[in-house]
Protein backbone atom coordinates (compact mmCIF):
# COMPACT_ATOMS: atom_id res chain seq x y z
CA UNK A 1 0.00 0.00 0.00
CA UNK A 2 2.80 2.59 0.96
CA UNK A 3 4.58 1.67 -2.17
CA UNK A 4 1.26 2.22 -4.23
CA UNK A 5 1.18 5.84 -3.11
CA UNK A 6 4.53 6.42 -3.29
CA UNK A 7 3.97 5.51 -7.18
CA UNK A 8 0.94 7.36 -7.23
CA UNK A 9 2.93 10.99 -6.06
CA UNK A 10 5.73 10.00 -8.40
CA UNK A 11 3.35 10.21 -11.31
CA UNK A 12 1.51 12.80 -9.78
CA UNK A 13 5.11 14.75 -10.02
CA UNK A 14 5.84 13.79 -12.88
CA UNK A 15 1.94 14.60 -14.69
CA UNK A 16 2.57 18.24 -12.85
CA UNK A 17 6.12 18.69 -13.80
CA UNK A 18 5.62 18.28 -17.55
CA UNK A 19 2.33 20.40 -17.47
CA UNK A 20 3.91 23.00 -15.69
CA UNK A 21 6.97 23.33 -18.60
CA UNK A 22 3.72 23.44 -21.36
CA UNK A 23 2.00 26.31 -19.47
CA UNK A 24 4.54 28.79 -18.68
CA UNK A 25 5.39 29.50 -22.16
CA UNK A 26 1.10 29.97 -22.67
CA UNK A 27 1.49 32.26 -19.80
CA UNK A 28 4.25 34.30 -21.40
CA UNK A 29 2.23 34.90 -23.84
CA UNK A 30 -0.41 37.81 -25.34
CA UNK A 31 -4.21 35.67 -25.55
CA UNK A 32 -6.50 35.53 -23.25
CA UNK A 33 -5.95 32.18 -22.29
CA UNK A 34 -2.12 33.67 -21.68
CA UNK A 35 -3.72 36.02 -19.27
CA UNK A 36 -5.91 33.16 -17.13
CA UNK A 37 -2.81 30.81 -17.07
CA UNK A 38 -0.60 33.32 -16.17
CA UNK A 39 -3.49 34.47 -13.51
CA UNK A 40 -3.37 30.72 -11.95
CA UNK A 41 0.51 30.81 -11.93
CA UNK A 42 0.75 33.31 -10.05
CA UNK A 43 -1.98 32.68 -7.85
CA UNK A 44 -0.61 29.00 -6.79
CA UNK A 45 3.07 31.22 -6.52
CA UNK A 46 1.16 34.04 -3.75
CA UNK A 47 -2.42 33.26 -3.58
CA UNK A 48 -3.04 36.60 -0.84
CA UNK A 49 -1.00 39.04 -3.51
CA UNK A 50 -1.95 37.36 -6.81
CA UNK A 51 -5.77 36.80 -6.31
CA UNK A 52 -7.32 33.32 -8.83
CA UNK A 53 -10.59 33.40 -10.06
CA UNK A 54 -11.51 29.59 -10.47
CA UNK A 55 -14.43 29.62 -13.07
CA UNK A 56 -11.61 31.94 -15.29
CA UNK A 57 -10.29 28.16 -15.86
CA UNK A 58 -13.17 27.64 -18.07
CA UNK A 59 -12.15 29.94 -20.64
CA UNK A 60 -9.25 27.63 -21.20
CA UNK A 61 -9.39 24.72 -23.90
CA UNK A 62 -9.44 21.62 -22.26
CA UNK A 63 -5.57 20.51 -22.70
CA UNK A 64 -4.66 23.41 -20.95
CA UNK A 65 -7.51 23.42 -18.56
CA UNK A 66 -6.29 19.57 -17.62
CA UNK A 67 -2.53 21.48 -17.50
CA UNK A 68 -3.66 23.69 -14.74
CA UNK A 69 -5.23 20.79 -12.85
CA UNK A 70 -2.37 18.70 -12.92
CA UNK A 71 0.42 21.57 -11.72
CA UNK A 72 -2.70 22.24 -8.76
CA UNK A 73 -2.51 18.38 -7.76
CA UNK A 74 1.32 19.02 -7.65
CA UNK A 75 0.79 21.81 -5.31
CA UNK A 76 -1.04 19.73 -2.94
CA UNK A 77 2.34 18.91 -1.30
CA UNK A 78 4.93 20.81 -2.91
CA UNK A 79 8.59 19.83 -2.54
CA UNK A 80 9.63 23.32 -4.20
CA UNK A 81 7.51 26.48 -4.52
CA UNK A 82 5.78 26.57 -7.76
CA UNK A 83 8.61 28.76 -9.94
CA UNK A 84 11.38 26.83 -8.67
CA UNK A 85 10.56 23.63 -10.68
CA UNK A 86 11.14 25.50 -13.65
CA UNK A 87 14.39 27.02 -15.42
CA UNK A 88 14.81 30.61 -14.48
CA UNK A 89 11.72 30.39 -12.54
CA UNK A 90 12.43 33.98 -10.36
CA UNK A 91 12.62 35.66 -13.81
CA UNK A 92 9.53 33.73 -15.35
CA UNK A 93 7.67 34.90 -11.78
CA UNK A 94 8.89 38.44 -11.91
CA UNK A 95 7.84 38.83 -15.93
CA UNK A 96 4.14 37.27 -15.34
CA UNK A 97 3.93 39.77 -12.35
CA UNK A 98 4.75 42.58 -14.67
CA UNK A 99 2.16 40.97 -17.51
CA UNK A 100 -0.86 39.81 -15.30
CA UNK A 101 -0.33 41.00 -11.77
CA UNK A 102 -2.40 43.81 -11.56
CA UNK A 103 -5.73 43.20 -9.85
CA UNK A 104 -7.80 45.55 -11.83
CA UNK A 105 -7.94 43.53 -15.26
Amino acid sequence: MLAEQEQHRQNRRAAGLNALQRLVPIALGHTGQCRVVGRFLLGLYNGPQYRFDLTDLRLLDTPVHEDCLKVLMLDHSPEYEVHEYVKDGHAKWQQLISMWGRNDD
